[in-house]
């Protein structure tokens, strides 16, 4: 049974390429808080309500090389490519696998004992 963890601060600045490896490898889509309007990348989106989720985004390898070159914390209006969007939350299907908040930074992470152990082995540091 997975249960949800927790990685803030300086655990998770340290542990950001190693869970976004993690986050990459298990998820197949991922939705983003928004502001209006949102922008990815040259795409522009505007939106009626001021903040809402996005629907559910196919993790793309496009969008992976994006997060990738971003980074999974970054400041939503002082991002390079992710303009009036942050705290991605990635799915496995529906199941959520993780959920980031970008500006501060915390990473929460839905796992199994086991799978908690092999990050622990890699060094991850959980609160």
């Amino acid at each position: 049974m997975k249960q949800e963890t927790l990685i803030s601060f300086e655990n998770a600045k340290k542990a950001e390429p190693i869970i976004r490896k993690l986050l990459f490898e298990k998820s197949n889509f991922v939705e983003f808080e928004e502001m209006n309007p949102i922008t990815i990348g040259p795409l522009t989106i505007i939106r009626k309500k001021k903040r809402t989720s996005t629907e559910k985004i196919e993790l793309t390898d496009e969008l992976r090389q994006k997060i990738d070159k971003e980074g999974l914390f970054f400041d939503y209006p002082n991002s390079r490519l992710f303009k009036n969007i942050e705290d991605p939350v990635f799915y496995s299907n529906d199941e959520i696998i993780g959920k980031i908040i970008t500006h501060e930074p915390i990473i929460y992470l839905y796992l199994t004992p086991s799978e908690k152990i092999e990050l622990e082995k890699q060094d991850v540091e959980f609160d």
